[in-house]
């Protein structure tokens, strides 16, 4: 699930307008999301399999810790889920790292109200 976490909402819709998620289906079944059309087209060609690829677009969730905590507590309620696999792919490592951080904080601080 691409979800990118910022100090403001505004911030974040910055990152996320940044990247395109697109998902690969191979021939053999297996499908995987990678966030240019350029990296699909060149996974698929290392796969050596037979492949399409779909852009997804506006699927990346985005928000300050308020907005992130609010919305993935949606889509677990949604989907009825444990467990979410999140990725983070802002380019600049240290604001990953602070989009990492700022993710662990909205659900191990208190929620503000």
């Amino acid at each position: 699930l691409p979800v990118m976490v910022a100090d403001t909402d505004g911030e974040a819709e910055g990152y996320a307008s940044q990247i395109t998620p697109v998902r690969i289906t191979l021939e053999s079944g297996r499908t995987f999301t990678v966030f240019s059309v350029e990296a699909a087209e060149e996974f698929g060609r290392q796969s050596q399999e037979e492949f399409t690829y779909e852009v997804q677009e506006g699927k990346v969730i985005h928000g300050s810790q308020e907005t992130i905590r609010r919305k993935l507590l949606d889509v677990q309620h949604r989907y009825q889920v444990d467990e979410l696999f999140i990725v983070t792919a802002i380019r600049d490592f240290q604001k990953r790292l602070r989009s990492y951080e700022l993710l662990s904080q909205a659900f191990t601080q208190p929620a503000v109200p």
